[in-house]
């Protein structure tokens, strides 16, 4: 996000409408701007794009990455006021869960876990496109923690996969053994749980931020340029008339910003 050391000097903010994956809205907010405070600047850009966006169509949901400050923001004020619906990017959600069981991986005694990384994340997307609510959700996802100790049947429920074939090779966790009490952890974590609705709607945004060239070296010189880049990489085909025909709803990705 930021170069190292949070010496950014400038912070570039692309908006992409989700149905036809057009740049609607590119916004540059240089770090004099903010009292020469890099790490707000992204919060910043974020205010000036939706109100922006706000004055011009009919928004009704962004998604972004996990950002603090924007969630603060999301979570109340305004832009809740509007009904105004916050959805986090899967990927990067699949992502942090992904370093989360990782580092739970290396502790002494839950070794273990690391067989299991691709096994639970891969459930995580499954969970987000299946389930319809969040309570549907939630019985999906915390059913993981049976699964995992070779229990496909309990009091509540059951997996939804078929009958597994005798002689596999998965090391199954034991029930109450570090490993399982440190996965149990991370997936019943009432942060976690807290946001985790806002994945729901299955949204990806991550392609966007991934785009630009990322070489330092010309990095300052090239501020603008990156903007350019995105716009035209994802609106080559993009005329004017399209932009006079911005649709009356508005389902906005938000990528992490390009920060300099």
């Amino acid at each position: 996000m930021d170069s190292p050391g949070h010496c950014a000097q400038y912070c570039t903010y692309t908006a992409m409408e989700n149905e036809s994956r057009e740049i609607i809205s590119v916004i540059t907010v240089d770090k004099r701007e903010t009292g020469r405070n890099s790490v707000i600047m992204e919060r910043e850009a974020f205010v000036r794009t939706v109100d922006t966006l706000l004055n011009e169509v009919k928004l009704v949901e962004v998604c972004t990455d996990a950002h603090v400050q924007i969630s603060a923001l999301m979570n109340k004020g305004k832009y809740k006021d509007l009904g105004l619906q916050h959805s986090l990017d899967m990927w990067h959600g699949a992502k942090n869960l992904a370093k989360r069981i990782h580092a739970a991986s290396q502790v002494k005694g839950q070794s273990s876990l690391s067989s299991w990384l691709k096994d639970i994340v891969n459930h995580f997307w499954w969970c987000c496109k299946t389930a319809d609510s969040y309570q549907e959700f939630l019985e999906l996802w915390l059913g993981l923690l049976h699964h995992v100790t070779n229990e496909h049947r309990w009091v509540l429920g059951s997996c939804q996969h078929a009958d597994l074939e005798s002689g596999g090779t998965q090391q199954w966790l034991e029930r109450g053994s570090m490993a399982h009490e440190a996965l149990k952890s991370i997936v019943r974590n009432k942060r976690w749980l807290n946001e985790v609705h806002k994945y729901l709607n299955f949204r990806l945004q991550h392609h966007v931020r991934d785009t630009p060239p990322k070489n330092e070296n010309y990095i300052n010189i090239y501020t603008m340029r990156v903007s350019e880049y995105v716009m035209i990489e994802f609106s080559s085909n993009t005329t004017e008339e399209h932009y006079k025909k911005c649709p009356l709803e508005c389902k906005c990705l938000l990528p992490s910003p390009f920060c300099f």
